[in-house]
Parts: C-alpha cells; structure tokens; sequence
C-alpha cells in the first residue's frame, strides 16, 4: 500500500519538528512551549495550513512519542480483540502489505504479546517507511536502551545515522558496540537466528 509521504509539505515537516522539540524538552523536564510569540504564530501557521490526513499522522506521532518518557496512553480496545489471534493477525497484515500508518494505529493498542523494545523497534520502522528518520532513530534507540543486547536496534540504529548524514556518530556507535561485542560474543545471536 503505497502512503503519502507528506514530506513535501514545508509546514508539515515544520510540524514535525516543533512536535519533536516538545517531548525533548519535557524530556529534559522544560516547558514544551515556543520560547517567543515568532515561534508560537510559525507553529500556529504551520498547524492551520495542514490537511486533515497531515494532522491524524502528527496527533499520531506525538502519542506515540510519549512511550519514550513512560507516559503512553493506549487507545481502548476490547481485550478479546487484543489476542495475539486477532490483533496479532491484523498487525501482521499490516506488515505484510506494508501498511505502516495503520501498523502505528495497531501498536498504539499496546499488545501485550509484544515487548516494549519490540513495539519500539516495529515503530522506528513504521516512521522510517513513512520518511521520518529522526523519528526512527529515537524508537530504535529505546529498544536499544530498553533491551541492550538487541542487536537488530543497534543495526537499525546505526543505518539510520548513516541516512541522517550523522557518520562520526556512527562511527563512535559501532566501536561501542564492537568493544561490548568482543567481551560478550552471544550478544549478535539475536540477529544471527533470526536473519539465517
């Protein structure tokens, strides 16, 4: 299923950003909001000058940024329909015609046959297919963070700096993950089992 990028749209990337400098700042425990009236009215501007498809995937985004600091809220869903026989199914479909709006709609479920750094990782790679790298980087980073021998999030992690042009910060990553690799060998067999 092919999905609007939206990225052509100045004020949508715009958007993008003033929601991403929002969590990051109530994640350093600062207020979320424009530091002058500039700020406010450019971010108003860029709101208003949406279309209605542009605001449901960034009212999206900024739900399901709040799982990085703790403080997601799942959308309601009658637990039946939340079995890894159903929900289950329907995510996989999703995958599997690579329906990456509604494999976001679907996590925000919360499914409890997954894990949280496997919820993350799935959506790192829902924002990465619908254009939005800087997105991805922050979901593979949780799973890393939430899982550290999680090989396929330093993977995704790694090639995602490599995308933003982030190369020294890639570089300084994989020694890392070399250096911790040499005193724990089992550490990539994750990755091996599930990729041979």
């Amino acid at each position: 299923m092919k999905t609007p990028l939206f990225l052509d749209n100045p004020d949508h990337r715009d958007s993008a950003r003033f929601i991403l400098e929002a969590h990051a700042k109530l994640a350093r425990g600062e207020s979320s909001l424009p530091e002058t009236d500039a700020e406010y009215d450019r971010m108003e501007e860029a709101w208003f000058n949406l279309n209605p498809a542009e605001k449901v995937r960034l009212d999206g985004l900024s739900a399901d940024l709040h799982m990085l600091q703790g403080e997601e809220v799942l959308q309601r869903l009658d637990p039946l329909e939340r079995s890894a026989d159903r929900l289950g199914k329907r995510l996989q479909t999703a995958l599997e015609s690579n329906n990456w709006e509604e494999v976001l709609v679907l996590l925000r479920y919360g499914p409890p046959f997954l894990s949280r750094d496997q919820i993350a990782l799935l959506r790192g790679r829902a924002w990465q297919e619908l254009g939005h790298d800087d997105v991805a980087l922050l979901f593979f980073d949780y799973a890393g963070k939430a899982k550290p021998d999680n090989a396929k999030a330093q993977l995704f992690g790694l090639h995602t700096l490599l995308k933003l042009g982030r190369i020294e910060e890639a570089l300084r990553r994989s020694e890392k993950y070399a250096e911790a690799e040499s005193t724990n060998p089992s550490s990539l067999l994750p990755f091996v089992t599930t990729t041979t």
